[in-house]
């Protein structure tokens, strides 16, 4: 017996569609090579797209690197429509909280993306920008 039918799992994603009250726009990497030979790293918008900017709640949640012992302070997290393409190299920029726009958008670094339980939408964890 399945534990959820077609039809709760339609109802699931879309309330949780409902849920995406703010507007986001990923920004991909890109990298090109100076004349130098040095990296350099650019972010192209995008199109906006309905989220749920979810900002920390004051507490600082770390996450520790088991391989070299960096830590990552995590500061907000978002959730996105299923199927949206994001990767931790890429970039998440608010800009729209609850429908206002924001005078100056929130831009933040991807630390890693996860499918919500039963693939309801995608979570991304955010940290601030290097």
């Amino acid at each position: 017996m399945a534990l959820l039918s077609d039809n709760d799992l339609y109802q699931m994603r879309a309330e949780q569609t409902e849920a995406l009250w703010d507007t986001c726009v990923v920004q991909t990497q890109s990298t090109t090579v100076d004349t130098y030979g040095q990296p350099i790293e650019s972010f192209t918008d995008g199109t906006a797209i309905a989220c749920r900017f979810v900002p920390s709640d004051g507490r600082e949640r770390r996450e520790i690197n088991r391989l070299d012992g960096s830590i990552t302070v995590m500061r907000a997290l978002v959730r996105l429509p299923r199927g949206t393409a994001i990767t931790p190299n890429d970039r998440v920029k608010v800009t729209k909280r609850l429908g206002e726009t924001l005078t100056t958008a929130l831009v933040y670094a991807v630390a890693d993306v996860a499918t919500e339980l039963h693939g309801t939408c995608l979570t991304a964890n955010l940290m601030d920008v290097d």
